[in-house]
């Protein structure tokens, strides 16, 4: 019986786990399409199911798993050489000096814990404040870009002006850098606030000291997935020959890319005229579907 209760509980664990997971693999995917389709200036226009949500946040994920594991490696080479050098420093006739340090600031920090908590935590946010206003920010820039398939070279200036430049011309290893300089930053807020919050950890109010440094990860870890429908996911779509004769087709003279495609309906992007056709499937007798090309860069028709 006692086999059988374990089972049951692992089933349940497993069960809740799952629901989690697939919890954040939607959210995450939702955060990405609406950003992208919001980027094209189309995100009115369609509608996604559950599935493709999930799909879209589980790439996500598996994504950031690389650039995470890319990210881990140099800094685990880096802490067995320092753990190397403390090895051998211990083993040399330093070692002594090292200890008499070693117990003097433990003597400190028994002697007024508050002195060097204090002064870590004034550290801590000085370094918050050089996060947010020199890394974090830029967060903004690739969100404010919009309606990039009907005014490409439109928009402001600034960052936001460089990226979508970035965008049109499909240099992906600037985009690639700022995704990643943007993923070391979400890194760093989530550094902080574990350091934050073991300095605060023994006072009162060490969840009002702890909140500026919990909303700035959170804050950054929301909009993550947001900058990566921006910059990381291509705006790619198929070519397609549509048999119609609706009159919307008969201008057309130029590319013309399938974006979605239901049971009612296709939505076309007529490339030439920068303009997006919608055809009953009533009207479509046929259609013939071609590789998928990107809508901007070098591998783009213009």
């Amino acid at each position: 019986m006692n086999v059988f209760k374990e089972i049951t509980a692992l089933l349940g664990w497993l069960s809740g786990s799952l629901a989690g997971i697939a919890a954040v693999f939607y959210a995450c995917g939702y955060l990405i399409k609406r950003a992208h389709l919001n980027l094209l200036g189309i995100g009115a226009l369609f509608s996604f199911s559950e599935e493709q949500y999930m799909q879209e946040g589980a790439r996500f994920i598996a994504d950031m798993a690389d650039l995470l594991a890319r990210i881990a490696l140099p800094l685990l080479m880096v802490a067995i050489a320092l753990a190397a050098v403390v090895f051998l420093l211990r083993r040399t006739g330093l070692r002594q000096p090292m200890d008499a340090v070693k117990e003097r600031l433990a003597e400190l920090a028994e002697r007024k814990p508050w002195v060097w908590r204090s002064a870590a935590f004034g550290a801590l946010l000085v370094l918050l404040t050089l996060l947010i206003d020199r890394e974090l920010a830029l967060f903004g820039a690739p969100l404010a870009i919009s309606d990039l398939l009907f005014a490409p070279s439109g928009g402001a200036g600034g960052d936001a002006g460089q990226i979508r430049q970035w965008l049109v011309t499909g240099d992906r290893t600037s985009l690639d850098n700022l995704y990643f300089n943007l993923t070391l930053a979400v890194i760093k807020g989530g550094a902080l606030l574990l350091l934050a919050w073991r300095v605060v950890e023994p006072w009162r109010l060490r969840i009002l000291l702890a909140a500026p440094f919990a909303l700035t990860f959170l804050l950054s870890v929301l909009m993550l997935p947001m900058t990566y429908g921006v910059l990381k996911r291509p705006a790619r779509f198929p070519l397609v020959v549509a048999d119609s004769g609706s009159t919307m087709l008969a201008g057309v003279r130029g590319e013309v890319y399938l974006l979605d495609k239901t049971g009612d309906e296709f939505v076309l992007w007529d490339a030439a005229a920068r303009r997006v056709v919608w055809l009953p499937r009533d009207e479509v007798k046929g259609a013939e579907i071609r590789r998928a090309r990107f809508l901007f860069g070098t591998e783009s028709v213009r």
